[in-house]
């Protein structure tokens, strides 16, 4: 079924496109067999090793497992000699108007609601935890690749130019995010990062994040037909089935703090200005959830510490940083009183966890150590 300008046949639009797994639809295979194929390489020995089908290239209602393309990606990135396959290859990228979503991200009357939908095709469509948070900044696009660690690099690489391209599709060729942070490991050089993804980026953080300034959202989409989007809007109601949960203030506040730590301590009114509420509902709701503002911010910045130590090689002093202490040695404090114990002494038994090695209750030789397991270590993510 065509799609062309001006056309309103939507019949190529079913609604079982539902991946069953976290994937990526065919299109990223065939934007990197194109890749592959720039460079005259062959690009079905690859994918019959990362356990893909090179027949569904292309192919709208054909997914790919994350975790195979993640392997697709690292054999690419070895072929090649590219470790930033995953920055180069979405320029032979282009949204497939047979996704709903992404056909009306493409017809949506203003970049915020075309950000929507993008937010319902990742989370409904492709099975990755996607959310929006909105404040009088901007926004927050939060997305959780259910693959870290040095194995899917390139995938988390593709996985946020490409959501850069599909946003450029609405906002407009010029369109550069605020900042973005990556759940990835830090490259030897975060140059390419930055000129490809056209924003200040950091690494080694829990989760992926890519901040929108408010001067984006209100914007017109180029092209946009109104006709066209009233029934790419019926379509992708009956593909969802329903409204994405809508987190409550507790979890916009967390996500707040983590955003804003490490520049500066919000109060209780600047949060609720940021949250679009008024400090008495701000607090009545996290009386009613039984906790406070000063808990939640606790509780978040406990979280991140526990991440960037367990999960991460970021000195202390950046980590100090990061977490918004004015000063290592306060850092130092509030780790003993979350863990019974110091960063450094946290992050030794975080490692020799891993390695399988003794935890500080037992130590080596058979003799009994002094202190036990760090404090709050089974403590979920805010």
């Amino acid at each position: 079924m065509s799609f062309g300008a001006g056309g309103n046949d939507v019949s190529g639009l079913t609604t079982t496109q539902i991946a069953p797994e976290p994937s990526l639809s065919g299109v990223a295979v065939s934007v990197l067999t194109s890749f592959l194929d720039s460079r005259k390489l062959h690009s079905s020995p690859v994918m019959r090793r990362a356990s893909l089908d090179p027949g569904g290239v292309g192919e709208a209602h054909y997914y790919a497992p994350l975790a195979h393309l993640a392997r697709a990606f690292s054999l690419s990135a070895e072929l090649v000699s590219d470790p930033f396959i995953g920055l180069h290859a979405p320029e032979h990228y282009r949204p497939p108007v047979k996704h709903a979503h992404l056909f009306a991200l493409q017809n949506a009357p203003n970049v915020d609601t075309a950000l929507t939908f993008l937010e319902l095709h990742m989370r409904n469509v492709m099975r990755v935890e996607t959310s929006i948070t909105r404040d009088r900044r901007g926004a927050i696009l939060e997305w959780q690749c259910p693959l870290t660690g040095s194995e899917a690099c390139e995938l988390n690489d593709f996985i946020a130019r490409r959501l850069i391209v599909n946003i450029s599709h609405a906002a407009g060729a010029s369109f550069r995010p605020a900042a973005v942070e990556m759940a990835r490991p830090m490259p030897a050089t975060t140059a390419e990062h930055e000129r490809c993804l056209g924003a200040p980026v950091e690494f080694e953080h829990p989760w992926n994040r890519m901040a929108i300034d408010r001067k984006w959202l209100q914007r017109p989409v180029p092209g946009a037909d109104r006709n066209l989007y009233r029934i790419l809007k019926a379509c992708c109601r009956e593909l969802d089935g329903q409204e994405p949960r809508v987190p409550d203030l507790t979890e916009h506040l967390s996500r707040l703090f983590s955003r804003t730590l490490p520049h500066e301590q919000l109060s209780l009114q600047e949060a609720a200005d940021c949250l679009g509420v008024t400090p008495t509902r701000l607090r009545n709701d996290l009386r009613a959830r039984g906790t406070t503002f000063r808990q939640v911010r606790n509780l978040t910045r406990q979280a991140l510490a526990r991440h960037y130590l367990g999960e991460t090689a970021l000195p202390l002093g950046e980590i100090s940083n990061r977490l918004g202490f004015s000063e290592q040695s306060a850092f130092t404090r509030a780790a003993r009183r979350w863990f019974g114990t110091s960063p450094l002494h946290y992050r030794r038994w975080q490692a020799r966890e891993k390695g399988g090695g003794a935890r500080p209750g037992t130590a080596r030789g058979g003799f009994p150590a002094k202190r036990t397991a760090p404090r709050g270590w089974q403590a979920d993510f805010c």
